[in-house]
């Protein structure tokens, strides 16, 4: 062999060799990569895997507070309930409790009111009596009296008014009333529906009420409501309905009532504010559209002229106003068992009428202190007018009474008084006088539905 081969040779076993050396490094190196590749990765899943359980822990931790919310939500309503239902239970014992300490006529029977609507003597209650009950009641009223309307005179007034009322439902009730007035006096006035000298007596004959009433209980004791009405007027001396002449009223109604305590007071307060649209004047348009034109040439202008109007007797006798009313009531009443099966019911009510000149009236305007006296007093026959008057012309009124139950099933007895406090010496022409006084008597009759 050459040494040139051999040289070869050798280059190729070192180069061998120097392949080796370099496996047997890069294997290891290899593998440290591959491992701290790995050790890389698996941390980076620990940290990820770490970050999913916080984030899953904190959104469990969420849900676990959103459900105890909610569950103490629903606990709190559900105690609000139980509340309410201890509160109604509450309610409904003591109602029981009242039930049984009191007697049917004096908690469950209702009276006629002398309207018609049920209540006290003029003042409306707004709750009901038992579905299906039925009441009628017939009053009968009177004033006579001297220096009332002119100096020296007498005046004597007579009225009859049939009331009925019955409750259709638990918080609807419908009622009706017919009245008859006759009214008379010893002096002829002056000034008439004629011009030339007035009646002395004048009868107003069936005017009809038509209405109706829904109210009930709004909270312990007490109790909401109202009514609507419409009044029909009929033409003097009993002539027919005149339609034009119908009037309609608006009424809200409130009432307490102490004797449904568990320990009963022997205590019922009503309050009442209503609204008459009044149109009774036009009963006498007519009749003093033709006295003007009788005046002929002697006559003044329309808006100065009187002669030709109403006079305080015939607006008295009719209740004839031209202007509406705003009128506010207030009234107690105190039931009480006076004997076993007897009830006494001691009422005390006030009213005021508030006119209100929808219509527009231009009151003609007669100067105080002339020949005819003082204008609008018992020494004139001339009225003045509401607007140069108004305090003491409005009409207010106390009422006082008291309501009988014997132990006649069904069967009830009203006395009372009732006092005009204002309205009864000042005369304007938009307002009928208010009378200084009416004593009333009322018989009726219930059907109170009562369970056997």
């Amino acid at each position: 062999m050459s040494l040139q081969s051999h040289a070869v040779r050798r280059g190729k076993t070192s180069s061998f060799l120097a392949l080796l050396l370099c496996l047997a490094w890069a294997g290891p190196a290899a593998r440290a990569q591959e491992q701290e590749k790995k050790a890389s990765a698996s941390a980076s899943g620990k940290a990820s895997l770490s970050d999913i359980e916080t984030s899953t822990s904190a959104d469990t931790a969420a849900d676990d507070k959103k459900s105890s919310d909610d569950k103490k939500k629903d606990d709190k309503k559900k105690d609000d309930k139980q509340d309410d239902k201890k509160d109604d239970k509450t309610d409904e014992a003591a109602a029981a409790e009242a039930a049984e300490a009191l007697p049917w006529d004096l908690l469950h029977r209702r009276y006629n009111t002398w309207g018609g609507p049920t209540g006290g003597l003029f003042i409306v209650d707004p709750s009901n009596g038992e579905v299906g009950s039925v009441r009628l009641q017939l009053g009968f009223d009177t004033y006579s009296g001297n220096g009332f309307l002119l100096a020296k005179d007498h005046v004597e007034q007579d009225g009859q008014t049939l009331s009925f009322s019955w409750t259709a439902g638990k918080i609807f009730e419908v009622y009706a009333a017919l009245g008859n007035r006759g009214t008379s006096t010893s002096k002829d006035p002056l000034v008439s529906l004629t011009a030339k000298g007035g009646p002395n007596s004048l009868s107003s004959q069936g005017d009809a009420t038509l209405g109706g009433k829904v109210g009930g209980k709004i909270a312990p004791l007490v109790y909401f409501g109202g009514d609507l009405r419409a009044t029909l007027a009929n033409q003097v001396g009993g002539g027919g309905i005149e339609l034009d002449a119908t009037s309609v009223g608006l009424r809200s109604a409130l009432s307490i009532n102490l004797q449904e305590l568990a320990k009963p007071v022997p205590f019922v307060a009503r309050f009442n504010l209503g609204y008459l649209f009044d149109n009774s004047a036009k009963l006498v348009g007519g009749t003093e559209d033709n006295a003007y034109a009788r005046l002929n040439t002697a006559a003044a202008p329309r808006a100065d002229e009187t002669r030709h109007l109403v006079n305080r007797f015939e607006r008295y006798a009719m209740g004839t106003n031209r202007l509406d009313r705003f009128s506010i009531g207030v009234g107690f009443e105190v039931p009480v068992q006076a004997a076993e099966r007897f009830y006494l019911s001691p009422i005390a009510e006030w009213r005021l009428d508030i006119p209100v000149n929808r219509q527009g009236y231009d009151c003609p305007n007669i100067k105080s202190g002339t020949a005819w006296g003082s204008v609008g007093s018992v020494g004139s026959v001339q009225d003045g007018c509401y607007e140069r008057t108004p305090g003491s012309a409005l009409p207010m009124n106390l009422a006082l009474g008291v309501r009988a139950i014997p132990p006649i099933r069904g069967v009830s007895a009203t006395l009372a008084v009732d006092i005009g406090l204002t309205g009864t010496s000042t005369f304007v022409r938009e307002l009928a006088p208010s009378a200084p006084y009416r004593v009333m008597i009322a018989l009726a009759y219930d059907y109170d539905a009562r369970p056997p």
